[in-house]
C-alpha cells in the first residue's frame, strides 16, 4: 500500500530539465623544448597533447601573454587556407585584426602561410602579437590540451570547454508545485520552495558538485490533495 502511494506521488511530479554549469579550473598549455617547423610542431602537439594552440577569444590570449614568461616566438595553430586565415583543425576563421602586429600579415617573403605569436616582455604594446611567417622556419611549438576529450565529467554531465578549463553541466530538476532558486557561483546551491497546497518531500536544498553530479537526494513538491487509493484485496 505504501509503495503504491509513493508511486502515486511520483506520478504527479512533472520534471523539466535545464542546465547549470560548474566551472573547473584545469586548462593547460605546453611548449616544446626545441624549435621545429610548423608542420612538425603540429604533428608533435597532436601526438602529445590536443594540437597547436587554438586561441578562442581575447581572455585566453591575455592569459597566454601573462603566463608565457620566455621572450620568444611560438608557432600557433593558425594557417592560411585558400587565402583565408583558419584555425587549424576547426572551421573558425581568424577575424580579429587587433591580434596582428602592425602591418601584418604582409606575406613579405611570399609563402608566409603560417603564424607565430611573439612574446616581447620589453615591448608591452607588441607583446603576444601575430606575424605571418614561412612554414619551414623553426620555432617553439605552443600546444594546448582539450580536457573534454578525456570525458572528465560523471553521471551523464555534459563537458564544455572554457578558457581556463571546462564546465560539467548538471541536470537540474524543477518541479510543478514548487519554485527552484539556484545560486550562480562555481558550486551552485538550489533551494526548493513549495507553493501553497503542496508538500515538500525530501531536503529543501541540493547542490551541483564539481564533478557534474547533483547531491544524492533532490527535494520534490507534491500536491496535498491526493485521493486515497482503493484498498487492494489480497
Amino acid at each position: 500500500m505504501m509503495f503504491l502511494r509513493v508511486m502515486c506521488l511520483q506520478m504527479q511530479l512533472l520534471l523539466y530539465l535545464r542546465l547549470t554549469s560548474v566551472a573547473v579550473t584545469s586548462w593547460s598549455y605546453s611548449v616544446s623544448n626545441q624549435n621545429m617547423s610548423w608542420s612538425n610542431s603540429s604533428t608533435w602537439c597532436t601526438k602529445n597533447y590536443t594540437g597547436l594552440m587554438v586561441i578562442q577569444n581575447r581572455e585566453q590570449h591575455d592569459y597566454l601573454k601573462r603566463e608565457l614568461l620566455q621572450t620568444n616566438k611560438y608557432w600557433i595553430g593558425l594557417r592560411k587556407n585558400s587565402s583565408v586565415w583558419m584555425w587549424y583543425g576547426t572551421s573558425r576563421k581568424m577575424e580579429s585584426q587587433e591580434l596582428w602586429d602592425p602591418n601584418e600579415p604582409n606575406n613579405i617573403k611570399e609563402n608566409e602561410d603560417c603564424v607565430e605569436m611573439s612574446i616581447r616582455r620589453n615591448e608591452p604594446e607588441r607583446n603576444g602579437k601575430f606575424n605571418d611567417e614561412t612554414c619551414s622556419k623553426t620555432k617553439l611549438a605552443l600546444c594546448y590540451t582539450e580536457h573534454c576529450r578525456s570525458n572528465p565529467c560523471v553521471n551523464g554531465a555534459k563537458c564544455q570547454e572554457t578558457i581556463n578549463g571546462y564546465n560539467c553541466t548538471c541536470i537540474q530538476m524543477s518541479v510543478v508545485g514548487g519554485k527552484v532558486n539556484c545560486s550562480t557561483d562555481k558550486s551552485p546551491l538550489c533551494t526548493v520552495e513549495c507553493l501553497p497546497g503542496h508538500l515538500l518531500l525530501g531536503p529543501q536544498e541540493y547542490s551541483c558538485r564539481p564533478g557534474g553530479s547533483w547531491s544524492l537526494f533532490r527535494p520534490l513538491c507534491a500536491s496535498k490533495n491526493i485521493h486515497k487509493l482503493p484498498k487492494i484485496n489480497d
